[in-house]
């Protein structure tokens, strides 16, 4: 008898990959990118090409050329809504030929306005404060799983009767499996890594890891400080000099182009300053680690906040501007165990206290977690293919009646 098919419509290769290498003995697996940089990722980790089907928007313009790198950039920004359209008739076209069993993804609207045959179900692609697991696409699913009970609950009192509780199914969240299998670097590895980034190695690690929509176009700091390069700066002196502490940059992957600036460059070439420098328009492992590594972090609305909670970090919240609707977001405002800065001086006080001063937050943190994710101290593929076990069953039984 054939293998079941799962289609995976990948985002990226950070959460869904290790679903992949747990079921992928038990279905066959077709990953179905939209991203050349993603196919690259997969053959990497040893991904079979021939489970790798790419799918663009853009025909004879997707060739690798500089030039043609261009013209996608400045097609993508005035025809945005052409392109999405184009690839989600692709999606279609591939159920049609291939018939499969299940779909999977760790993104959101694509799959959800595909008009197609077979079941389809999101991940979402990370926890975050912002309006994910509560955007309308939902509704489009036939099954959504979730991190937790907390976000389950959320999506009932905000749906109310607009949702069918049986497609949401509490099962964890891929997006901490890495984690979970490994939450600390060992010394080797650590070492190799500051070593690797100009970093000292007796110093703590400060980690500044903002979202792209926080606060406005084109920005990764509040606009209360004024000209984010010359803040980012001075952010990164305070700590290298005042707190004698690493300091590491990871602007969202959104914000990429941003690593071209002169100055933003030449602060990330000095000594106990890291810029990390990955040039994709999309989620990437290597940045794992980074995490791992960092002793504090800084953020916003990003799922990097939850992910640090989860491994125990110490969490500063920069407050999104007045633009952000807190009765949207996935987790609730209070749920922030970490001290919320809206000033520029606000950010220096929690650095100082964090860095001098007991631990507030830590049974704070704790209690999130627990509250946040399902068996957190489980691997959520486990359930999750529970689940993708009984949805298949259930979808041959229907074809069978």
């Amino acid at each position: 008898m054939s293998k079941k098919k799962v289609f995976f419509l990948a985002d990226s290769t950070t959460s869904l990959l290790n679903l992949y290498n747990h079921i992928k003995g038990k279905y066959q697996i077709k990953w179905i990118v939209y991203n050349q940089e993603v196919a690259k990722e997969l053959k990497k980790k040893n991904v079979n090409s021939k489970e790798v089907r790419i799918i663009s928007a853009f025909g004879f313009f997707d060739k690798k050329f500089i030039f043609f790198d261009i013209i996608k950039k400045i097609l993508t920004s005035f025809l945005k809504n052409n392109f999405k359209r184009k690839l989600i008739n692709e999606i279609a076209k591939i159920d049609t030929e291939f018939k499969p069993d299940l779909w999977l993804t760790d993104t959101g609207d694509i799959l959800s306005r595909a008009n197609i045959q077979s079941p389809k179900c999101t991940f979402k692609h990370s926890i975050t404060y912002k309006k994910h697991f509560l955007a309308e696409n939902i509704l489009r699913y036939d099954y959504v799983f979730l991190p937790g009970v907390y976000h389950y609950r959320r999506i009932i009192k905000y749906f109310s009767n607009r949702i069918n509780k049986k497609k949401l199914i509490v099962a964890g969240s891929l997006k901490v499996v890495s984690y979970i299998k490994k939450k600390k670097l060992n010394l080797s590895e650590k070492k190799q890594l500051l070593t690797k980034n100009n970093l000292s190695k007796n110093r703590k690690n400060i980690l500044f890891a903002p979202t792209y929509d926080a606060f406005g176009p084109n920005r990764f700091l509040p606009n209360s400080f004024g000209d984010q390069i010359k803040a980012i700066e001075e952010i990164s002196n305070f700590v290298n000099f005042n707190l004698n502490c690493n300091f590491i940059i990871k602007l969202h992957h959104y914000h990429y182009s941003y690593l071209k600036n002169f100055d933003l460059k030449k602060l990330g070439n000095k000594k106990n300053i890291m810029l990390f420098r990955v040039k994709k328009f999309h989620d990437v492992q290597e940045s794992e680690n980074i995490i791992r590594l960092s002793d504090i972090i800084i953020t916003d609305t990003s799922g990097v906040g939850s992910l640090g909670i989860f491994l125990g970090k110490k969490i500063i919240f920069l407050e999104p501007e007045s633009h952000f609707n807190w009765k949207d977001a996935d987790i609730e405002s209070d749920l922030r165990p970490g001290y919320v800065c809206k000033k520029y001086v606000d950010l220096f006080k929690a650095l100082k206290k964090y860095s001098k001063s007991k631990d507030i937050f830590y049974i704070k943190r704790k209690n999130f977690v627990k509250k946040i994710f399902f068996k957190h101290k489980k691997d959520a593929c486990n359930e999750i293919l529970k689940y993708i076990n009984k949805i298949i069953q259930m979808q041959k039984f229907k074809i069978n009646v």
